[in-house]
């Protein structure tokens, strides 16, 4: 009989579906967004007119390997959404390699995440500080459209990339559940643990029946079926024993009958 599925990995492979699909769309928008924005910073393509500073190509032109960190990201995303879709796969079909392979995802994906948070604090948002401060004069609006313009221009990838961290958590977490964990690993499922405990039991039984009736001296028969003769029961006769009374006297050589 077949063992079932426990909740967390139904969960876990339709989210995996869900974010996958999802990613991969993202990510090729990502990945065409961002071959624009390099022909935008070496000038193949003009910007529009009117459109306010572009914080993106700045950093492409002046931040040393921010190009490159975005293709990695690209190619890290890419692979990633192409996991969840193939593990989603794999946990339906109970499989084990899906259940490693999720944890190694939810791993590296967090490393990826927490280098590029780093990189975006250190490097980028410093940079994308003074670009603003020098260009306030183009974003135009109102105060308040300024100070967000300027908020989402910094710090919306950190923003991103912190959001984006959560599910590979909840995966790792997911995938280390004693219920998933034992499913995987084929353990033996709760009917065979009932049947080893009525087992111990009725052994108990046996034992404590035994033990009754030695402590009162009176035999009985036990739950396996034995006889067992207590102190106080006499031996069992066997063909030709007599009672002392029954049996004839001998007579002897000068014996008279009276």
């Amino acid at each position: 009989m077949s063992r079932p599925r426990p909740g967390a990995v139904t969960t876990i492979a339709i989210l995996n579906f869900v974010a996958g699909g999802l990613g991969l769309l993202c990510s090729v928008g990502g990945v065409i967004n961002l071959i624009g924005l390099v022909m935008l910073a070496q000038g193949k393509i003009a910007p529009a007119p009117g459109a306010p500073p572009n914080v993106e190509t700045h950093l492409i032109a002046t931040v040393p390997g921010y190009l490159t960190v975005q293709v990695t990201l690209a190619t890290f995303g890419l692979l990633f959404d192409l996991l969840l879709i193939v593990t989603g796969i794999g946990l339906l079909l109970a499989q084990k390699w899906a259940r490693y392979v999720l944890i190694g995802y939810g791993a590296l994906s967090l490393l990826v995440k927490l280098a590029a948070i780093i990189f975006y604090v250190t490097m980028a948002a410093p940079e994308a500080t003074r670009f603003l401060d020098a260009e306030a004069h183009k974003i135009g609006g109102d105060a308040n459209h300024q100070t967000g313009f300027r908020v989402g221009a910094t710090y919306g990838q950190t923003c991103i990339a912190g959001t984006m961290a959560i599910y590979p958590a909840l995966v790792i977490l997911f995938m280390l559940l004693p219920t998933v964990s034992g499913y995987f690993k084929g353990d033996r499922p709760d009917r065979d643990d009932d049947d080893r405990r009525r087992y111990d039991d009725r052994r108990y039984d046996d034992r404590r029946y035994e033990d009754d009736d030695r402590r009162s001296g009176s035999g009985g028969i036990d739950r396996s079926g034995q006889i067992h003769r207590g102190d106080d029961d006499p031996p069992r006769r066997r063909w030709g024993d007599e009672d002392e009374e029954d049996r004839p006297r001998r007579r002897r050589w000068g014996d008279d009958d009276r």
